[in-house]
């Protein structure tokens, strides 16, 4: 019952919000932690708690962490967003899976999200990324259409507004098509795509969408 090691993992910075709610070993004899932790950058009169995952070493050195704000709301007095990661597990391939919930307290309009963030071995949602803040305002997501879904023609069409970049995937992560640089609409030839399940990744004002597809 001696104590082995202690491990600071990040200071307080006088705020309170900050758990670590599950950690697990991980294929490479490192650890993985998951839980919540105070986003202190997103405006005045208001504060986030955002999803906190960490990667350390099977020593307890630092490897990476990130952190994911579901929802927030700013700009509004008392208001504040709450994300609650509750667990995590690793896929055989290294990547990271973790899950939780995240909630919009204000008097009106609350409502919650159930989310999952899925994550390579090195912390990053896409390869290249940073491990960074991620806040977005949920009210604020562009709004994109995809029809027909599910896909009856030879065409498939996305709408949406501004200039949007989207990229095609079928189940197994393979390439299909992509259209860069389309504004307000792209038309996509499926005429050659077999019937199955596809992805749309779609991106828009810096933020990354994705829908799923239906060929039949």
């Amino acid at each position: 019952m001696n104590i082995v090691a202690i491990k600071d993992i990040d200071e307080l910075d006088g705020v309170f919000f900050k758990y670590i709610n599950e950690v697990l070993p991980t294929q490479d004899g490192g650890w993985l932690s998951v839980g919540m932790r105070p986003d202190l950058d997103v405006g005045e009169n208001s504060y986030s708690l955002a999803a906190w995952t960490s990667k350390m070493s099977a020593m307890g050195d630092s490897i990476w962490e990130r952190m994911d704000t579901v929802i927030w709301n700013t700009n509004t007095p008392g208001g504040w967003g709450e994300v609650y990661q509750n667990g995590a597990v690793e896929l055989p391939s290294g990547s990271i899976i973790t899950c939780g919930y995240s909630k919009f307290p204000s008097p009106t309009g609350a409502r919650a999200y159930a989310f999952l963030l899925k994550m390579d071995k090195d912390g990053c949602i896409e390869p290249g990324c940073w491990r960074t803040v991620n806040t977005v305002n949920l009210e604020k997501i562009p709004s994109l259409r995809a029809y027909p879904n599910p896909i009856t023609s030879e065409h498939l069409t996305i709408e949406g507004d501004g200039i949007f970049d989207v990229s095609i995937y079928d189940l197994s992560g393979r390439l299909i098509t992509e259209k860069p640089r389309q504004r307000d609409m792209a038309v996509l030839d499926c005429t050659d795509w077999a019937s199955g399940v596809y992805f749309a990744k779609i991106k828009i004002d810096g933020i990354i969408l994705t829908k799923k597809l239906i060929k039949e």
